[in-house]
């Protein structure tokens, strides 16, 4: 990250620090114990020393000097210390302006190849979902279809219902066979397991072949009654065969035998039973083909290929606005971070930029607290020779020196003013890091929001009336509406997107999710 870079190129040993740090304390009493002035002025004193023609400071008032010295080279070290750290720091922000450009560029360039990506994906599900809408629309208006197609029967309960009817015909057939069957209930069950899969199959098969009789072409109606009208009969008089079988088993114990026997009898006298069971058969065989007729004659979307129709489109629809989501989430993170990263950025270098500059320029702690430093090495010098001198004079039997009456004073500290240039071009060039800043936060945040405009968001889609036919609905051109003539065409996709995206899988949109 961009800000790392700028903390490594200022580091935190850079940071300003308190005026304590760079100008330390003078304590002139623990001076003045640690060097015993009192004891050695009454010591020197009684001995008339210095003498009074002395004009130098003797060895004592030396100490002093040096004592206080060291403790001004001290600070004036550290000043210059700090000093060359803030000018070094102004020096810097030319490197900081190139480290900051390169990541703005870097940030800019890569959120501009995210966009460019995810223009990619949803020019596919876009022009997938336009294409599945425009099939639906057609379908619906060459059918004069004004309503959605019904959501499909659970499949669960389809089998259930099936797996139902097939045990409870099974049971019953089988105990109506088990009376004339060798094997008994066994037996019975075996046979009764065939014949109640074929009923079933024939009325699965008639329901389906009903909903042609729905379809507005006229030749399909047809085709659709025929065939239903055929199966209804074939449901008839299987389930009859199956009960004059059953007839013939009462007196004909071969089962082949049997089986002629009855097909003879169906043939000349179709209605004619011998007995109850044998109608019961019958009954109860054209009322489960009945149910399961019904079934899958009106269950779930009854319109040939509504529902395949419908199924593709809401397959589009859900594949382009899960990737719409997915995209502006993904972006709008991406986005956030770059542009936090890139302000961060910016405050960093101001702020340390602004502190060297202030710092050096008199704006700050460092240089107002020189002047105040350098008096109180005077001041503290002065203090602590006048005890020394003080408890001198009292010992003393003999006038003191003349100098006794002589301020000492340090030589005068000068300060070496910066460059005014240095100032100018830090500034300048925290200036034009802060224009780096903000000329790629806003070309980030402006194929944003390009991206946004381009495709029409998952609110705008859910709008577009999807349940009434082109002709009749208003003609807004409002961008809500999803076809490629109101919101202008999408992007091309590069092609290696849509190979990645696509494969093999043409244009089903189940097998482009999952890719």
């Amino acid at each position: 990250m961009i800000l790392d870079r700028l903390r490594r190129l200022f580091p935190s040993s850079e940071a300003f620090v308190p005026t304590a740090e760079v100008f330390p304390d003078i304590d002139a009493e623990a001076i003045a114990r640690r060097l015993r002035l009192k004891d050695k002025g009454r010591d020197n004193g009684a001995r008339d020393m210095p003498g009074p023609q002395e004009t130098s400071l003797d060895g004592v008032e030396m100490s002093i000097v040096l004592e206080i010295e060291r403790h001004r080279r001290m600070g004036l070290d550290n000043y210059a210390k700090w000093k060359d750290v803030y000018a070094g720091r102004l020096s810097k922000a030319h490197t900081a302006s190139l480290e900051v450009r390169e990541a703005a560029g870097a940030a800019s360039g890569s959120f501009e190849h995210d966009v460019a990506n995810y223009r990619g994906l949803l020019t596919v599900y876009h022009k997938d979902l336009e294409e599945w809408s425009r099939a639906l629309t057609d379908f619906r208006d060459r059918n004069h279809l004004r309503r959605p197609a019904f959501d499909p029967t659970n499949k669960w309960v389809t089998a259930l219902i099936l797996l139902v009817s097939f045990l409870i015909e099974s049971a019953l057939n089988g105990v109506l066979f088990a009376a004339r069957n060798e094997f008994g209930l066994l037996g019975g069950t075996g046979i009764a397991v065939l014949v109640s899969v074929i009923n079933l199959a024939l009325a699965i098969l008639a329901g389906l072949a009903s909903r042609e009789v729905r379809h507005v072409s006229w030749g399909r109606k047809l085709v659709g009654l025929v065939l239903t009208g055929s199966l209804m009969a074939l449901i008839g008089g299987y389930n009859l065969a199956v009960a004059h079988f059953r007839d013939a088993l009462e007196t004909i114990p071969v089962w082949q035998e049997a089986a002629r026997a009855g097909l003879l009898s169906l043939q000349a006298t179709p209605l004619a039973l011998d007995s109850i069971q044998s109608w019961q058969l019958a009954l109860f065989g054209v009322v489960i083909a009945l149910v399961t007729f019904l079934k899958f004659a009106f269950s779930g979307e009854s319109y040939p290929g509504y529902q395949k129709v419908t199924k593709q489109f809401r397959n589009a629809l859900a594949g382009y606005v899960d990737t719409y989501q997915d995209a502006l989430d993904s972006l709008d993170n991406k986005r956030q971070e770059a542009v936090d990263d890139l302000k961060g950025a910016n405050e960093e270098v101001q702020s340390k930029v602004g502190d060297a500059i202030d710092a050096l320029y008199g704006h700050r702690r460092m240089h107002s607290h020189l002047s105040t430093f350098l008096a109180q090495c005077d001041l503290k010098v002065q203090m602590l020779l006048k005890t020394y001198r003080d408890h001198n004079r009292g010992a003393r039997r003999s006038p003191a020196p003349a100098h006794f009456d002589t301020d000492y004073q340090f030589a005068e500290f000068v300060d070496m003013e910066i460059e005014t240039g240095h100032r100018a071009g830090a500034q300048r060039e925290v200036e034009e890091i802060g224009r780096i800043v903000e000329a790629a936060i806003e070309s980030i945040q402006t194929h944003f929001r390009q991206i946004k405009h381009d495709y029409p968001a998952p609110g705008d889609v859910a709008r577009h009336d999807l349940w009434t036919s082109p002709r009749s609905a208003p003609s807004t051109g409002s961008r809500s509406q999803v076809s490629a003539a109101t919101i202008g065409p999408p992007p091309v996709a590069p092609s290696g997107v849509l190979r990645a995206v696509r494969g093999d899988t043409g244009s089903n949109p189940d097998r482009m999710r999952q890719v």
